[in-house]
């Protein structure tokens, strides 16, 4: 009984550590001229964790849903024409932060845990991420004055 314990068990905990899977989600809006002190929602804003292929682009609420986030440490950036471009640094948990012992010792069991994936304490940390939202300041190309020359040929 316990042999096939031993056969059955390490596999399903494996299985279930690399199934695990975050995700993070929250709104862009941008200060301008004539936004308010809350900003605008920033409709059609990129975000984008850097160095993959995974992102989601904001609705008409500004809001953005990014799932299916394997486990890790990322650079989350949000990017919108005429705005200032924003990073924060994320780690995308096992579980939730308060099961972290649990996830940290099934990590360390299979020995997958990996010392440069652990977050700082400037990092945002957890599972699934609500609320991550980013304020975009006006960049130098939305400025009130163009000027505009022109060659006669």
């Amino acid at each position: 009984m316990h042999k096939r314990l031993l056969l059955i068990v390490p596999p399903l905990l494996f299985s279930l550590i690399f199934s695990q899977t975050g995700s993070i989600s929250g709104t862009v809006k941008g200060l301008g001229h004539s936004s308010s002190t809350d900003g605008e929602q920033l409709i059609s804003a990129s975000v984008y964790l850097k160095g993959t292929m995974i992102g989601a682009i904001t609705d008409t609420s500004g809001y953005y849903n990014i799932s299916r986030i394997p486990v890790g440490k990322y650079t989350l950036s949000a990017d919108y024409f005429g705005f200032k471009s924003q990073s924060k640094e994320i780690y995308i948990s096992v579980g939730d932060v308060e099961d972290e012992g649990i996830a940290s010792g099934l990590q360390k069991l299979l020995g997958i845990s990996d010392e440069d994936n652990e977050p700082s304490a400037q990092v945002i940390k957890g599972n699934q991420l609500s609320g991550v939202n980013f304020l975009l300041s006006e960049d130098v190309f939305a400025s009130d004055e163009v000027v505009v020359t022109g060659v006669a040929s």
